[in-house]
């Protein structure tokens, strides 16, 4: 479950016996691609080795045909940008 920091608190109350592990201080990146993407090989990896050759670390990733989401920390947002501007 990805929610924003300003529900985690009524989240956990009601969810306690079902949750296995959090992580506070995260970014959403929403990177979204043209439609002809699902024609495309290996967009994903590809787009996932530049977060591996700037130091970033992904700590979810999740892709949906024209959507790849990527969870960061927080403090690599900035620098996550400029390497994702084509």
């Amino acid at each position: 479950m990805i929610i924003q920091d300003k529900y985690s608190s009524e989240i956990k109350k009601k969810f306690s016996n079902y949750i296995i592990k959090t992580h506070v201080n995260q970014a959403l990146i929403a990177y979204k691609s043209p439609e002809y993407i699902e024609q495309t090989i290996g967009v994903v990896a590809y787009l996932a080795s530049l977060f591996n050759e700037h130091g970033v670390n992904m700590t979810e990733v999740m892709s949906f045909w024209t959507d790849t989401l990527f969870i960061i920390n927080n403090e690599d947002v900035n620098k996550t940008m400029s390497f994702l501007k084509f």
